[in-house]
């Protein structure tokens, strides 16, 4: 018999502030393949728990593939004799510069500025000193702004990373400036978070110049949410079955609601949600109002098991409105299931609700990219729009309008919503 162990070291998980009450580990996919490049196993490690693998029917050399959520892959090649058990370890001390960064390179890609030893001057963080953020908290009488205020942050010539400690309300980061198109980030709430904004090293003009990205130390759940939401099925499945991972955050949700919307996704999308009992849905629902995720991920349930009766269809409505009613979804694969559930239900309540699903529609033609988390443009979070706006705060203009055309304009009232509350990137703390 042969037999192979993988473990991941990946010493920037620790890196994470004492407040981080749902940290929980690293958990990567892995494949074995033999030497004609033919799976021969596949499973994932943790930073605690190795994978163990039986390659018995290997022979030959054997090689280990690690899968980020980016796509990007790093594989070894190991040589095991019969009767003995190799040992292979994925480590992040050679992908980052820096420690507290290194966390983010995954979702990035090895070649991200991140991990170079040296920062081009157009991908210097400096150039976004006057990019301003604002925050913006769901509160019973709508949205309202805030200034941004880290309780920690650290920098270097790429990047510039926020840490936050946020109680259980739903929030948005709003991000814009001078060439920063205006949008909206969602930051999980309940915990610790951190955010991270990185000059964009794509040449494509339709990129965002300034990256966001977001983790709240949910490790395994964000994990999970960042491969669906590049559609990497596969790796997910993978992911998922690993203790079994989908139904083990469903299960914990009183601790941990947001991990438990992770693995509600999951479960919704690969048919997984039959063998689970569905007042597990239900409860999520119940219990968390603050969250806006579980109306819809109830809404898409009750879709996938058949609307039989009006009644039936009343509820699904009333859920998808539900949902809009408690602020944003946390994660993009919910404005999925917004856009699929207010699709099927358009048909009979189009006319009656047309302005919730012209809500809907209007939320999803504004969506932006920023992983899993669920990320959007427009001017304030209840006025989405697919227009890229620019600017400083208070004086959004189209980014496509040309500075002669700016010039001819007639200067317009600005909400005082969009006045205050700003805070620009070089003069955080």
């Amino acid at each position: 018999m042969k037999a192979l162990t993988v473990s991941l070291d990946y010493g920037s998980t620790e890196y994470s502030p004492s407040g981080a009450r749902h940290q929980t580990p690293l958990a990567l996919p892995l494949r074995v393949l033999d030497a004609d490049g033919s799976l021969v196993a596949e499973g994932a490690a943790s930073t605690t728990i190795p994978a163990y693998f039986d390659i018995s029917r290997i022979d030959g050399p054997a090689y280990v593939r690690l899968t980020w959520p980016s796509g990007r892959t790093e594989t070894q090649r190991v040589d095991v004799e019969e009767g003995a058990t190799a040992q292979v370890s994925f480590n992040d001390r050679s992908i980052s510069r820096n420690e507290w960064s290194a966390w983010a390179v995954p979702r990035l890609g090895e070649r991200t500025v991140l991990a170079t030893p040296e920062v081009e001057p157009g991908l210097r963080i400096d150039r976004f000193d006057r990019a301003w953020l604002r925050m913006w908290t769901f509160e019973p009488t709508g949205w309202m702004p805030a200034p941004v205020e880290p309780i920690a942050s650290d920098r270097n010539a790429a990047t510039r990373q926020l840490d936050f400690q946020l109680d259980d309300r739903c929030r948005l980061l709003q991000v814009g400036g001078a060439h920063v198109p205006w949008r909206f980030v969602a930051l999980p709430g309940g915990g610790a978070c951190r955010v991270l904004l990185t000059p964009n090293e794509s040449g494509d003009p339709r990129a965002e110049p300034l990256k966001v990205l977001v983790t709240t130390f949910r490790r395994d759940a964000e994990t999970l949410l960042e491969f669906l939401a590049r559609d990497s099925l596969r790796a997910a499945n993978t992911l998922a079955t690993y203790q079994p991972l989908a139904q083990q955050l469903m299960s914990e949700k009183v601790e941990d609601p947001v991990s438990a919307i992770a693995g509600a996704y999951f479960l919704l999308r690969t048919e997984g949600w039959r063998r689970i009992p569905r007042f597990w849905f239900d409860n999520l629902y119940v219990m968390f109002p603050w969250l806006a995720d579980p109306a819809v991920i109830r809404c898409a349930l009750m879709i996938r098991q058949g609307l039989a009766l009006e009644a039936d269809e009343d509820l699904a409505v009333r859920l998808l409105q539900d949902c809009l009613d408690r602020g944003m979804p946390v994660f993009s694969e919910g404005m999925a299931l917004l856009q699929e559930s207010a699709s099927v239900l358009r048909s009979a309540h189009g006319t009656s609700r047309q302005g919730l699903f012209d809500q809907v529609e209007r939320l999803v033609a504004s969506q932006a990219w920023a992983g899993a988390v669920f990320s959007f443009y427009g001017e304030t979070p209840d006025q989405p729009s697919p227009e890229r706006m620019v600017g400083p705060p208070g004086k959004p203009r189209p980014a496509s309008r040309s500075k002669a055309a700016m010039a001819r304009s007639i200067p317009t009232a600005t909400p005082d919503t969009l006045m205050g509350g700003y805070t620009f990137l070089r003069d955080l703390s």
